[in-house]
């Protein structure tokens, strides 16, 4: 059986949420698939899937605005097959997983890369409220009293 096919049978029987149904699906049609769906299942080894993972980090990948998968994207992309190879060692369909001896890139390289957004503590969120929340000056214009200029916000 090729990897392919193990892949459509697997998540065609795979039992979880929606939303997990619906991250899994273009990962396996964008990124597994198109590179190693010929192969045979029990011809796969890790050094495969560590060609694979390499590949998705360095090569432009148009579904990725041209630039290569994160890390935390290619390790999502391990996950999913280690899945896909542990239910195939169950089936006795291979003797081992080979996603076993892959070596994926690392959590901690995951969360390297995870963008830092700064946050306002309460203090913070008080100036700013406090610059752009001015009263219009007209009449009505109150604590309770936003003015449309500021609909916008």
């Amino acid at each position: 059986m090729k990897l392919g096919e193990w892949i459509e049978k697997w998540f065609a029987g795979l039992r979880v949420e929606a939303t997990t149904r619906a991250g899994y699906e273009p990962k396996i049609r964008l990124h597994i698939k198109p590179h190693i769906e010929a192969k045979k299942l029990r011809d796969v080894t890790g050094d495969d899937l560590d060609a694979l993972y390499r590949m998705l980090e360095t090569v432009p990948c148009a579904t990725n605005k041209g630039k290569p998968l994160g890390a935390k994207s290619v390790r999502h992309i391990h996950n999913i097959l280690s899945g896909a190879f542990d239910a195939a060692v169950t089936k006795k369909l291979i003797p081992v997983n080979p996603a076993a001896t892959a070596n994926p890139p690392t959590i901690r390289q995951a969360k390297s890369q995870q963008r830092k957004f700064v946050t306002l503590d309460d203090a913070g969120t008080a100036r700013f409220l406090a610059d752009i929340w001015t009263p219009c000056g007209r009449r009505g214009c109150g604590p309770l009293h936003y003015c449309t200029r500021d609909a916008p916000l």
